[in-house]
């Protein structure tokens, strides 16, 4: 099996290229090239599985109408949104997060009977496996625009048809997940206070906004020529550094970096053209990096600050 395990590849700028299914440059996880398909386990869905953790297979929808699924095939997973363009991405997810499996069967037909009861039309009654699968995949195609025509035909269930329009009818979804960027160090700013010997000392302050969950593992470093100093992230909020004795102007460096937990619908990269390229949930600890480097001459502590 081709297995490409992808190393950080987190700062990379991501560029769309017109076509709604154009990948995009940036791999998400230490080892998003290591899912491979295996035999489904509901009937209808397709199953991937990670090597390291097989008891939680992810399961997919295709989103190539005219490819089949190969057993073993190599997969390298994306976030959707830089697999997709903007708004295939976010109709992509609205559908994943109201289909089967991600909702059991009774709440989906709730949710899809409420809908339906506000436009006057019929309601589903004990909806079926199947047709919760048939409506899902019929409206996964149709969002991903791969298909010049319905590559399905009419659904022929009316529980299908009938959920296939709540689908329809969804809001897009942005992504569900915030984690660590370039931008989310953009608030850093550092002042500097000259002080009676000559030398300076430096205050730097930075707003970390990003989510942060218990299961993360975030590290904020700062450095200033040998000096380094660390804090850990525990939550979104304001951190500071001092640096003092600094003897001559210096460039001032903050990296973030560690690993962050996420849940979302991801694009799955089939490895190989002859294969279906897949959408659906999948969570877990990815490898996250962020850079900023602050430039004297730095603004100079305020009067009042000198006073504390």
């Amino acid at each position: 099996m081709k297995q490409i395990c992808v190393a950080l590849i987190l700062l990379v700028t991501a560029f769309i290229c017109g076509a709604s299914l154009t990948l995009r440059v940036r791999a998400l996880g230490q080892d998003s090239g290591c899912f491979q398909s295996s035999e489904p386990s509901i009937p209808g869905l397709q199953t991937l599985n990670d090597p390291e953790t097989p008891e939680q297979p992810v399961y997919v929808y295709s989103l190539s109408p005219f490819k089949n699924m190969v057993p073993e095939a190599a997969y390298r997973k994306y976030d959707l949104e830089d697999a997709l363009d903007l708004e295939t991405a976010e109709k992509l997810r609205a559908i994943l997060e109201n289909a089967y499996p991600y909702k059991d069967l009774k709440t989906l037909e709730i949710q899809a009977n409420r809908y339906l009861q506000s436009q006057g039309l019929q309601w589903i009654e004990n909806l079926s496996l199947e047709e919760a699968i048939q409506a899902a995949q019929k409206a996964i195609y149709e969002a991903g625009e791969e298909a010049s025509e319905d590559p399905e035909g009419a659904l022929a269930d009316l529980n299908s048809q009938l959920l296939y329009r709540y689908f329809q009818s969804l809001a897009p979804e942005k992504a569900r997940y915030d984690t660590v960027s370039d931008r989310t160090l953009t608030s850093a700013a550092c002042t500097e206070r000259r002080e009676a010997d000559g030398s300076f000392t430096y205050f730097l302050t930075v707003q970390v906004d990003t989510t942060v969950s218990k299961q993360d593992s975030l590290t904020l470093a700062a450095a200033c020529g040998e000096e380094i100093q660390s804090q850990f992230i525990l939550e979104t909020g304001t951190y500071t550094f001092t640096f003092q004795n600094v003897s001559e102007p210096r460039d001032v460096t903050l990296e973030l970096a560690g690993k962050q937990y996420s849940s979302d619908v991801c694009f799955f990269d089939s490895q190989s053209p002859e294969d279906a390229d897949l959408v659906g949930f999948d969570s877990g600890m990815y490898p996250v990096y962020a850079k900023c480097v602050l430039t004297p001459p730095f603004d100079a502590v305020p009067e009042e600050a000198e006073d504390e």
